[in-house]
């Protein structure tokens, strides 16, 4: 059964809000479970999602506009706390600013006649990261960079904005899926983010350590200041988790894996996952994401992500006992990676047409096209010779089908 809060009557659960006085119903035994309440008169309550140390966060439905929304609630112990409160606002006025497909878009946020603090956010429907890799372990490195670069666009807007996320984890990263089958990532949680031009805004007092200990930056660790390379340096742990299933600086202990960031070096990827012949280039793009030294980590996430991709492009996926494993792709005598798309190397096929060539390969292999068709152009004979060569590096048969018909 549900109450009117304002004139105490009791209603089916099938009602929303109450006939009398229109005020919203809301669970009389909920025990602090919103399922089947409105809040704020506007986002009914359609079931739980998760739960965390700030609340609640639910699957809810506009009951006007009839779109589904993912509405996080504070628990009503923190509305009083204003550290609490800060950090939930912040989350709010900082995402709001970032508009990319890759950060989940913020709708609305504030606090209900009955005191509810809540904000509504996009709903992803899909799973976190971190349930994918506990599910399927290391991916495929073209999975992978897709994943990755998704992510680094998302985090390259908002380090234009001046705002730094500091809690990027596979836990706030949302896999879901796009119209063509691919994976679509969206970043969540800006609670800690910080906007370094925003008079005024704090997210911590000194010396004080904020962010999940496994993928904090050296420099987040000891309490110093911290800018977008320290995202950088936690998205390098986030590819090395996604390559291999591990963490490069493992432990039982969450104060041996800190003070390990600080002393020793990461492990290497042969270390994780020996039977992998892995390409130098690999090793050295997430050594460098994964510096000590600020000033010697890449300058900006979408440096990161291209350089990740290029090393993922000197691997393909294959199957061995049902494991997905890694091995190097054979390049072609004389091929050369370097080649610019904006002249072709192929007689008879424009530069125009090689970039059409690549914006297709992208719907079916991602951010990796790219570097396949510099590769491939340098190395083909001819068109046709170009065309079933990038065929090959499609894993579906049917998408790969599709790709030859549409280019042949």
């Amino acid at each position: 059964m549900k109450v009117c809060t304002t004139c105490d009557v009791e209603y089916p659960d099938s009602e929303r809000f109450c006939p009398r006085d229109g005020t919203p119903l809301r669970p009389r035994d909920a025990s602090g479970d919103l399922v089947g309440s409105i809040i704020a008169d506007r986002y009914h309550v359609l079931g739980k999602l998760g739960e965390g140390g700030m609340g609640q966060v639910y699957l809810a439905e506009h009951v006007r506009l009839k779109r589904k929304s993912a509405v996080k609630v504070m628990r009503s112990s923190l509305a009083s706390d204003a550290d609490a409160l800060s950090r939930f606002n912040r989350e709010a006025a900082n995402a709001c600013q970032i508009q990319h497909a890759n950060v989940a878009a913020i709708y609305d946020f504030g606090e209900s006649a009955d005191g509810v603090v809540y904000l509504a956010m996009e709903y992803v429907d899909g799973e976190s990261l971190a349930r994918l890799l506990v599910q399927r372990g290391a991916l495929p490195p073209r999975r992978a960079a897709d994943i990755v670069h998704q992510i680094a666009d998302g985090l390259e807007v908002a380090h234009r904005l001046g705002i730094v996320h500091r809690d990027l984890k596979p836990d706030n990263v949302l896999i879901g899926t796009t119209h063509d089958g691919r994976d679509g990532v969206k970043i969540v949680d800006f609670g800690i983010s910080k906007a370094p031009r925003v008079e005024g805004q704090t997210v911590t007092r000194t010396g004080q350590v904020v962010g999940t200990p496994d993928y904090m930056s050296p420099e987040q660790l000891t309490g110093e200041a911290v800018d977008h390379r320290s995202d950088i340096y936690s998205l390098g742990i986030v590819a090395f988790h996604v390559l291999t299933g591990a963490l490069p600086f493992p432990s039982d202990r969450t104060q041996t894996s800190m003070l390990r960031r600080l002393t020793d070096r990461p492990r290497r990827l042969a270390d994780v996952r020996p039977g992998v012949p892995w390409p130098a280039k690999m090793q050295r793009v997430v050594d460098s994401a994964l510096e000590l030294e600020v000033g010697r980590r890449y300058a900006s996430a979408s440096a990161f992500s291209a350089a990740f991709s290029e090393a993922a492009a000197e691997m393909r996926d294959a199957a061995l006992d049902g494991t997905q494993v890694l091995v190097p792709t054979a390049q072609p005598a004389g091929s050369d990676t370097s080649v610019d798309l904006s002249a072709s190397p192929l007689p008879g096929v424009t530069s125009e047409e090689l970039a059409a060539i690549k914006a297709r390969l992208a719907k079916s292999v991602g951010p990796i096209a790219t570097v396949l068709v510099k590769r491939a152009a340098a190395a083909a004979p001819t068109r046709d010779a170009l065309i079933a060569s990038l065929a090959e590096e499609i894993d579906d048969a049917r998408d790969r089908d599709r790709f030859r018909k549409d280019l042949g």
